[in-house]
């Protein structure tokens, strides 16, 4: 299915758009505004690490006395500011109707279960990004973002591509030819 609207977004970091859920929501519904009127199906890019300054700003800014009292605050922020990134960006696919590449956030993976609700499923924090692969706000779980290509087992430090692709697809093998993006 070709798109018939793109929108490719270059924004300004705006810390105080960054501050609150609400801030923030209004900051993207404010550069998805060119998206209304357009025909479907739309797809929306967000620029790399457009979330990042959530880290850093939501709920008020990090000093180095807070980190030195709570070692573990930039965890909880990063779940915190995972959950308003995520909610923000679905609503936002919805509202729109469109399909969304989310830009992407640092922060440890989440899984989220009905029984356990959100957890990480490692400390270590990675660049995430979300895409809604449908209007309706479905997105792609855990989409960590890895340089391609990817270096292999034995490599010796030299970047070389996956078994059976080339750098510019995902997957591989013979098996299982990669999809090209």
């Amino acid at each position: 299915m070709p798109f018939r609207t793109l929108l490719a977004l270059q924004a300004e970091v705006l810390p105080g758009a960054y501050r609150s859920e609400e801030a923030f929501r209004e900051r993207v519904f404010a550069l998805l505004k060119p998206l209304e009127g357009t025909p479907s199906p739309r797809l929306a890019a967000f620029p790399e690490l457009f979330g990042l300054p959530l880290l850093l700003h939501l709920e008020g800014e990090v000093s180095w006395r807070d980190l030195l009292r709570d070692p573990l605050l930039p965890w909880r922020r990063a779940r915190r500011a995972y959950g308003v990134f995520h909610r923000v960006m679905a609503e936002a696919a919805r509202a729109f109707g469109t399909y969304l590449l989310s830009g992407s956030l640092l922060s440890p993976p989440y899984e989220e279960e009905l029984a356990r609700g959100r957890f990480s499923r490692t400390p270590f924090f990675q660049n995430l990004a979300l895409f809604f692969l449908t209007p309706r706000a479905a997105s792609w779980p855990r989409c960590p973002r890895w340089p391609s290509p990817l270096p292999s087992a034995g490599s010796r430090g030299k970047l070389r591509p996956p078994p059976g692709g080339d750098p510019g697809r995902a997957g591989g093998g013979p098996d299982l030819p990669g999809r090209v993006f």
